[in-house]
């Protein structure tokens, strides 16, 4: 069992979210993490932030929508 980011994943079917700068939603979504890879849950609401330090990019969670919108920092 693989614990990113608060949720749960099999050793053999979990997400690689090191490409998470370049395309935020076809990786961290609902649909992604509990659809894709079974997550046992998925913790972001709409409102919460993901800042990627190294990219100096920020974005927004909308869960209506389950995506992200890039927010300028």
């Amino acid at each position: 069992m693989r614990n990113i980011l608060g949720m749960n994943f099999a050793d053999n079917n979990y997400p690689d979210f090191g490409s998470i700068t370049f395309d935020i939603n076809s990786m961290l979504t609902r649909a992604v993490c509990i659809g894709t890879y079974n997550a046992n849950a998925f913790y972001f609401r709409s409102g919460d932030v993901a800042i990627v330090d190294d990219a100096q990019r920020a974005f927004v969670y909308n869960s209506d929508s389950d995506s992200w919108t890039e927010w300028d920092i």
